[in-house]
């Protein structure tokens, strides 16, 4: 009887165990399935942060790009060069106070002439009351006209004019050769 007892206590604590192991397998179980539940959504969240960064790199390119004329604008405040139309370059060097050359308007200015193939100087004027002209009527080379506009007295400017606005495919022989760039520096000097 004792053994039997005995037996009987060890099958009891076996049984115990098993239930121990059965609760343990249990919790095991459980946590298996936080687990699982946490693998999911740990690659959800993972997913959602490469989402996210992508969202953010994205609206960062989004925003760059706004950004992008905003840094435009202030370099041109600051004098950046800057291309205008047929491929005009312009650099304000001196922001002027004056007044404003426009269209139609009378200018008086001084400037300086390249070549940009040799920066050679090929014409200038810093005296007196330097050259006159009637802005946007065609008295001047095209690249004149379009990028001495919006300057103020007292302004400085380079401009790049690329041939098509200046001399063209025939150039002005012989100081200036066909389908010259040419580099000018004018200082509006007046507005009439």
């Amino acid at each position: 009887d004792d053994d039997e007892d005995v037996e009987d206590e060890e099958e009891e604590e076996e049984d115990d165990d098993d239930d121990e192991e059965d609760d343990d397998d249990e919790e095991d179980d459980e946590e298996d399935e936080e687990d699982e539940d946490e693998d999911v959504k740990q690659p959800k969240a993972k997913q959602a942060k490469l989402a996210n960064d992508g969202k953010a790199a994205v609206n960062g390119n989004a925003k760059a790009a706004k950004e992008a004329p905003k840094k435009q604008e202030q370099q041109q405040q600051k004098g950046g060069m800057r291309t205008l139309q047929d491929g005009l370059m312009v650099e304000d060097l001196k922001v002027g106070n004056g007044p404003e050359a426009k269209p139609g308007k009378k200018i008086a200015v001084y400037y300086e002439g390249r070549l940009k193939s040799n920066n050679k100087v090929f014409d200038s004027t810093s005296k007196g009351p330097g050259l006159k002209f009637a802005l946007g009527r065609g008295e001047v080379i095209k690249g004149w006209d379009l990028g001495v506009a919006g300057m103020k007295v007292g302004g400085k400017r380079r401009l790049v004019i690329p041939h098509k606005l200046a001399y063209g495919t025939k150039g002005s022989p012989p100081v200036i050769p066909p389908c010259s760039t040419l580099v000018f520096e004018v200082e509006l000097k007046k507005v009439f």
